[in-house]
Order: C-alpha cells, then sequence, then structure tokens
C-alpha cells in the first residue's frame, strides 16, 4: 500500500496528491492501493485503475474514479517532508468521474 497527503479535504479539479514511497522510488502499477489522507485527517482508500507516464486513474469503493496527471512539484508541498530522503510524487486532479 502506497501512502499519499492531499492539499485539500474535497478531492475536487485541481486537488494535489503527494505520494510517497519511503525509502523506496515511488512506483505504483496497475492494482496498487493508495491510502489518501486529508489535512483534516479523513483517509480515502484508492485502488489504481491505470497508471502511465503522465496520467493515473484511482478508483474508490463507491466507483468514483479520480483522472490524476503527474506534475513536478505544488506549492503545497514543497515543505512537507517525513525524513531524510524519501520519494516522492505529486499529481493534481484533473477530474472525477463516475463509472
Amino acid at each position: 500500500m502506497w501512502h499519499a497527503y492531499t492539499n485539500d479535504d474535497l478531492f475536487g479539479h485541481g486537488t494535489a496528491i503527494l505520494i510517497t514511497g519511503g525509502a523506496l522510488p515511488v512506483s505504483i502499477g496497475p492494482g496498487d492501493t493508495v491510502a489518501i489522507e486529508t489535512p483534516t485527517g479523513r483517509r480515502l482508500v484508492v485502488a489504481t485503475a491505470i497508471e502511465g507516464d503522465s496520467g493515473m486513474t484511482l478508483t474508490d469503493k463507491q466507483g468514483i474514479n479520480l483522472v490524476l496527471l503527474r506534475i513536478e512539484e505544488s506549492p503545497a508541498f514543497e515543505d512537507f517532508k517525513l525524513s531524510d530522503g524519501f520519494s516522492r510524487q505529486v499529481w493534481i486532479i484533473e477530474r472525477c468521474e463516475d463509472t
């Protein structure tokens, strides 16, 4: 399971998501699980449906797809640090869609 953090409690267009890998490089593949934590501690567990070089789709238990685009960095996470050397990927929600 991968761990991630958002800059907003709402999972809508423009919400940034930081996925961390600890000491391991972040390498998410289809079927991987991602636990996303919001600033208020709300937690959403999603499964990776599709992953590519610049895009990824995450699906929650209710069938909502979060379509993400990979970005280099977000101001929301510039100072975010768990420990020395942890790997990270920053994504932004492009859109949400029902399945």
